[in-house]
Order: C-alpha cells, then structure tokens, then sequence
C-alpha cells in the first residue's frame, strides 16, 4: 500500500539551509567587489538577479576560483533558460542521457550537462567521458559561448579552437574581460588553450554573450496539425527516405535514429496509401505541420530527410497518433476545429508534459467541461487512440482509465510551506518529484513552470499519476 511521505523534521533541516543560500542571492556577494575585472559586480549582479550564478553557502562567489566544465553547463544552460521538461523531463517522458562514463558524483550537474550535450553546446571526448571535473580554458569557455548563441561548426571557418574564438570576439563577447598581451592585442588562441577561466571572467563573458543567447533561444510557437498549420512549403520528397517504424517513449527517436530537436513533421495521407513509391500531391493545401510530441510510441510508416546524423524532417499519415492516456490541463476547447479528414470536430489545447498540444476529439465526443471547470486547476485524463481523444476524466470519475489517479490536496490549497522538493499544504508534508510537471494559472490561463514558480501562500493543486511504489507528487498547479 502506498503512503504519504510526510518528513517535518527533514523539511526543517531543508529549509534552514536553504534560507542560508537564499540570504546571498538578494545582495553581492562581499568578494565581488575585490574583483580585478572592471564592472564586474553590475555583471555578476545581474546574473544573479536572473538566477545563472550563485554564492557559496558562506556568501562568497569566489571570482577567483577556476570553473570546471560540470559548473559552467550549469551557467550557460541556466543563460538559455530552457523549458523545465526539456531539462528534467516528466514522469511520462525523459530527456535522453548524454551517456557519459564519468558522471559519478555529478548527479547535480547532470540535468544540465545532457541539456548541453544534446543539444551541441558541450561536447564529450573520443574516450566517451566528459571530464566534468576539468577546469574550463578560456578557448573551451568561448566554445560554449558561442554555441549557446546559435553557432554550430558548420557554420563557422577554419579550425577550433580559433573559428569560435573569432566569433566570440566578432560578437563582443571578450569585451571588457582584459586578456590581451602588452601591446592591447587579445589573448592568442594557443593561449587560450591553456589559460584556465576564473569563475568571475566565464560571467563576465557569459553577461556579455546573454543578449546573443536569449535571441538565439527564444521559444517558438510548435505548429498543432490543425487547419491553420498549412505548410508554406511542400517537401523536396526526392530526398527522403521511406521506413517503417517506431516513435520511442521519449520522442526523441524514430526507427533508431535521433530526431532534430526542431524536427519538422508534415501530416499527409493515410497509413494504407504509405509504401515506398508512394507520390505526393503537388499541392500545399494537402499538408499540415504539426508536434512530434503526439506520437509517443507510435509505430508508422513514414518517409524523412537527415541532416548531421538526426532526422529534421518527416512525413507521417493523419490517421496515427498517441494511443493511451494523457495527464494534461486544458487551456481551451474550440468547437468547428477541421481535423486531418476535414471534419469539423472540438479541439482540446492542452498542456501535456510541459508541452503544448491541441489534440482532436473524435467527432462521436461532443460533451467537454466547461472553462468555469477546467479553469480551477483541475488534472483530466484525455484517453485516445490513434490521436483522437475518445474521452474525458477526472478524478473521481467512473470512467478513468489509470491505475493512480489522485489528488492530495482538495481544490485550491495554500501552501503552508516550502523546501527544496517537500511542500507542506496543511499540516502534511508531500514529496514532489524532481521532474514533476508544474503548471501555473494566471489570468485564466495555464502555462508551463518549474519548483521554483511555488511560493508559500500560492495555492496549490497536487496530484499523483504514476504507478510506483510511493505516493508522491507528480503534477503541481499553481493558482497565482
């Protein structure tokens, strides 16, 4: 029988030493201003207002201190900002494992370092390790920089480590940070090489870069497959390659191959119409993109195109989709929504697993809360098959079709208190998941947030979706 974890005495340790690290973050660390690096404490405090770096539990920052490459993922992952399910993932979905072989004992990096490695801003050695221990060098600091600001290999000049150093200095990014020899001119890139990077010169630069990082990371809307997706344009299919295979439960590869983590998925046809010589219309309209988050183990034909070893385009039949359940907030149900057969059919936009989907209901479905109901924080669970949602529950209802579907909190609940991962609502403390999906109601409307969005005296919903050996909480609404 699952229990409650309930741990007081726990949470009183958690929140005592968690207020001691808290205290530095609202002021300057007093070491900060003995920096030898001109303006570096307006840098560093505004770092730290935006959460990438930090103090010590003493309230030190320790500029002088070397950075290895564990602590700088941490800060240029925290720059990017990135969605909290593509940094832990979910209960339902994980984030792919970088596979290195040396991670032990950075497990407090690790989330970070697989956000950095998937996602080509950091880089493992021949040997399959990623030395997360080594101190930075000025040239490897600038490597990652630059990365994080939309630059790949490709599409720079010459050898590393000098065509990254050139794109750091063309973006201004080593302004400021006083490496030049005595004649003014920049540090030369072999001396880069060796020169390992001080905590407070990887911010600085990390401060200049961030405009750069933020431009070139800037969340865009996913298309949903609905009639307003049309494609602009048609694939070039003489590139692709026909398959038949399977979406893995991460999303993240099709038949083996890793998919681009901005791979286009265009909707056309039916499965039966899928073999090898198969054509296409010339046609636009016949098209829709939509989210490759609706196909969680899905297994399809399909034909797709390849860049730099992952899939970055594929073309699927409208008649496959998601089949089983979907923990999920809704944000709408629009009525009149064409689906893939030009049916007019409800669309339900969602928030599932920290991503936005509007999935169609089949069109037999016609009965759906009302936004006075679904508005309240509530959970529901769509069921569907094929990607059309056949039906619609939440807890408590008959016809829920999960093992564990439960709720701790009944309605809306302030919280008492907070810790790290423990949430007291009422006198009870619960245990909430480190990759528990969090989402925020504000203005009427849901979006998606992280441990960090709770605050005590939020209200709050909990709930428990996953069928473990112990009751804890996997989604969080947070009523603001």
């Amino acid at each position: 029988m699952k229990k409650k974890f309930i741990k007081v005495a726990a949470a009183a340790m958690c929140f005592a030493m968690t207020a001691s690290s808290m205290a530095f973050a609202a002021e300057l660390p007093r070491d900060v201003e003995d920096s030898s690096i001109g303006g570096f404490s307006k840098a560093i405090s505004e770092l730290m207002d935006a959460g990438i770096v930090t103090g010590d539990e003493t309230g030190l920052f320790h500029p002088a201190k070397n950075l290895n490459r564990a602590e700088l993922c941490i800060m240029i992952v925290k720059a990017i900002d990135p969605k909290f399910a593509d940094l832990t993932g979910t209960v339902t979905i994980d984030v792919p494992d970088s596979g290195f072989t040396d991670m032990k004992g950075y497990g407090w990096a690790k989330a970070h370092i697989n956000y950095a490695a998937n996602n080509d801003i950091a880089k493992g050695y021949t040997d399959g390790t990623f030395k997360p221990g080594n101190n930075v060098t000025m040239a490897e600091l600038a490597t990652f920089a630059v990365r994080a600001c939309g630059y790949t290999d490709s599409d720079l000049t010459g050898s590393w480590p000098q065509n990254y150093i050139s794109k750091a200095e063309e973006l201004g990014l080593f302004n400021g940070l006083g490496i030049v020899d005595t004649e003014g001119n920049l540090m030369t890139a072999s001396a880069m090489q060796k020169f390992a990077a001080p905590k407070d010169m990887a911010a600085y630069l990390i401060y200049n870069a961030l405009p750069a990082i933020k431009k070139a990371n800037i969340e865009k809307d996913q298309p949903q497959g609905t009639d307003k997706d049309t494609t602009s344009n048609i694939p070039n299919f003489g590139s692709f390659t026909f398959a038949s295979g399977s979406f893995n439960s991460d999303i993240n590869t099709y038949n083996g191959i890793a998919l681009a983590k901005d791979v286009t998925v265009f909707v056309y046809g039916d499965k039966k119409d899928y073999k090898r010589d198969m054509t296409f219309e010339d046609n636009r309209s016949a098209y829709r993109e939509t989210t490759v988050y609706k196909y969680k183990s899905v297994s399809t034909p399909a034909f797709y195109k390849m860049s730099g070893g992952k899939i970055t385009e594929m073309v699927v039949p409208a008649d496959v989709g998601f089949s089983g359940k979907i923990y999920c907030v809704i944000n709408s149900a629009q009525s009149r929504v064409l689906n893939y057969a030009g049916e007019s059919v409800t669309g339900i936009e969602t928030i599932t697993a920290g991503r936005e989907i509007t999935w169609f209901a089949e069109k037999a479905l016609t009965e759906f809360p009302a936004k006075s109901e679904y508005m309240t924080g509530e959970i529901y669970e769509l069921y569907a098959r094929d990607g059309e949602i056949r039906s619609i529950a939440k807890v408590g209802d008959a016809d829920i079709k999960g093992k564990v579907f439960k709720e701790f909190t009944n309605g809306m609940t302030e919280v008492a208190d907070k810790n790290d991962g423990l949430i007291k609502v009422d006198s009870d403390w619960y245990s909430v998941k480190d990759n528990a999906a969090v989402y925020v109601l504000e203005d009427n409307e849901y979006s998606t947030g992280s441990l960090s969005s709770i605050r005590k005296g939020d209200k709050v919903r909990l709930y428990d979706i996953s069928d473990d050996d112990e009751s804890s909480v996997d989604i969080v609404v947070v009523n603001k």
